[in-house]
């Protein structure tokens, strides 16, 4: 037996906490039970390659040829002028741009689901802010139902202009879940996240989402954290309403200028999670799976007319666009994973317990960075994982 590369160890009082970055799995114990440790795959037989498997695992979710992902950015307009948009550039025209409207949006997923056999089909509405262009929306949602696979519904939004008719109505078309950003306390995020004029939004958004809880949608609430921001996201989830705790998913996402500053906020995040009564939340699966620009089974449409890979692909991050043409040849540009050559990685990646989890890390950040390793921000995350479920954990 020999003990795996992917083994991650943080010490704790009397226990040491082992996480396996590779099979995400967390166990606590009092020793270095080595016959325990290889029970849960701390320990792997001498002629086990966990590349291999690596590899495997990256290809699996690659090639899942049921599934499909297609996220439709539907406008570029948006009612709020948050201060830290990545998107604000687009927003000082005030003019939108729409090469792409519902029908060729329908007429994508149907050639889509049609040429790769898809059973199962993931689209997510995205912007700007959708719900600008809400009837759209809906009649988009209507169409694609008729395709004959079995479809799941998403919007991003910040949740101004939702309402408890369209929450309704939206629940019968089948948009099951809906992600909103409340970024904190009052006072914070009515720092933030405002209106064009400036007015605050906060007593509305959490009117909304509560409407939206109350109907049985799936609530994802995005949580935009920086260093300096976590006693305002700790009072927020402190006053969350408690008959609705459980009936929520907190996610926290970090700024896009902050990638290399969160090493210790994200531990204190979780743990301030679930001592403020949240529901136990599956968080084993931060920062895994291949970079959405490598995978063959997703696609971004742009109301601009163009196709990427990469919900970030705008403006100085950009990856590359293919402009979309009705014969959808550049469509099947973008159905193409990009290989994961693990022999080709620097002797230094190939030692990291966290290679399961950065996998090479995101396409956009080292095009446009000089430095790519981000070894503390992974550390990190997996001692926020220990963090929130490390008490739950058998001995």
């Amino acid at each position: 037996m020999k003990k795996s590369i992917f083994s991650y160890e943080k010490k704790k009082g009397d226990y040491t906490y082992y996480f396996n970055t590779l099979s995400r799995t967390l166990i606590k114990s009092k020793c270095d039970d080595q016959q325990k440790l290889a029970k849960y795959g701390f320990y792997v037989e001498d002629d086990f390659d966990e590349y291999k498997q690596l590899v495997f695992d990256y290809y699996r979710q690659c090639y899942n040829s049921k599934y499909f992902s297609i996220t439709y950015l539907m406008t570029n307009a948006c009612n709020f002028r948050c201060t830290y948009c990545f998107e604000s550039e687009l927003y000082k025209t005030n003019k939108e741009i729409n090469k792409i409207n519902s029908s060729e949006f329908y007429n994508i997923c149907k050639y889509i689901v049609n040429k790769e056999h898809i059973e199962y089909l993931d689209v997510n509405f995205f912007g700007g802010e959708p719900l600008i262009k809400y009837n759209e929306l809906i009649a988009t949602v209507k169409k694609i139902n008729t395709l004959g696979c079995k479809c799941s519904y998403n919007i991003v939004t910040n949740g101004y202009l939702l309402n408890p008719y369209r929450i309704v109505e939206m629940k019968k078309c089948g948009i099951s879940s809906m992600q909103i950003t409340i970024d904190g306390c009052r006072e914070n995020h009515d720092k933030y996240r405002v209106l064009k004029n400036g007015k605050p939004t906060y007593e509305l958004i959490m009117k909304n989402t509560i409407l939206a809880i109350k109907e049985g949608i799936e609530v994802i609430v995005n949580i935009t954290y920086s260093n300096d921001n976590f006693y305002s996201i700790d009072k927020f989830l402190r006053e969350f309403p408690l008959e609705y705790k459980d009936k929520v998913y907190i996610k926290f996402t970090r700024l896009l200028d902050l990638d290399k500053s969160d090493v210790e906020i994200m531990g204190k995040l979780y743990v301030s999670l679930k001592q403020n009564g949240f529901r136990t939340q599956d968080i084993t699966h931060l920062e895994y799976g291949p970079c959405m620009n490598k995978l063959k089974n997703s696609l971004l449409v742009h109301a601009d007319g163009k196709l990427s890979k990469c919900i970030f692909d705008v403006g100085e991050f950009s990856l590359g666009y293919a402009e979309f043409n009705a014969d959808y040849n550049n469509i099947d540009k973008f159905l193409f994973p990009k290989k994961f050559n693990i022999n080709k990685m620097a002797a230094d990646c190939l030692k990291c317990k966290f290679l399961p989890m950065c996998k090479g890390d995101c396409d956009r950040r080292r095009y446009s960075e000089k430095k790519t390793c981000r070894k503390d921000y992974f550390e990190s995350v997996a001692n926020a994982i220990i963090e929130y479920y490390g008490d739950s954990e058998n001995e």
